[in-house]
């Protein structure tokens, strides 16, 4: 019964942030466009309903996220998550009147349908609820070392498909690690409460 809320908030999860991602890009394109990071920019943002939309979708999506990671293990939950990716995409075109071609499409349908075949191959069952502090003084840093190292390498890279992609990876690294202490966060705050 647990595995079945778990997925529940687990795709909430990925429908919140899927909005919140697509509210968020739509409201930057309504501020003022600015060349470098101003603290005008916040005050902008806060003024715009869409924007305070995207963060909602952001909160609740952490929050579905942190649900749907209490209740079931790490190893199922964390890979439904990639339906964000579809459900982004049909956002944006609603948001921004753009049809998404066929071939974008057929592409994410063979992630998921991807995805689906090797969770189904893989039968991952969960594992420990906590791991040792050795292993996360190990984790952590690898982590931000690989995020870092990610970032710099778009930063230097022009703005296009190549630098997306190296921010992207660097953004799934970021979510994986994120997953990994919510999972933790959940069983200490299950077992010993707040």
């Amino acid at each position: 019964m647990l595995i079945a809320v778990s997925m529940v908030c687990a795709v909430l999860a990925a429908a919140s942030n899927s909005l919140g991602s697509v509210m968020q890009r739509r409201a930057a394109l309504i501020v003022p466009q600015s060349d470098r990071f101003r603290i005008g920019l916040m005050w902008d943002l806060l003024r715009t309903p869409i924007w305070v939309l995207g963060i909602g979708g952001v909160i609740f999506a952490a929050l579905f996220q942190g649900a749907a990671l209490a209740t079931g293990p790490l190893a199922v939950v964390q890979p439904v998550f990639l339906l964000e990716l579809p459900f982004t995409l049909f956002v944006a075109g609603i948001a921004f009147h753009r049809p998404i071609p066929r071939a974008t499409w057929l592409s994410v349908g063979s992630i998921v349908v991807s995805l689906c075949v090797g969770m189904f191959a893989a039968a991952p069952n969960g594992g420990t609820l906590q791991a040792p502090a050795s292993l996360w003084t190990a984790v952590i840093p690898c982590c931000l070392g690989v995020i870092a190292m990610l970032c710099t390498i778009a930063s230097s890279r022009r703005v296009g498909p190549s630098r997306a992609a190296y921010m992207g990876l660097a953004t799934a690294v970021g979510y994986a690690l994120t997953a990994a202490l919510m999972k933790s966060a959940t069983d200490t705050l299950s077992r010993e409460g707040i």
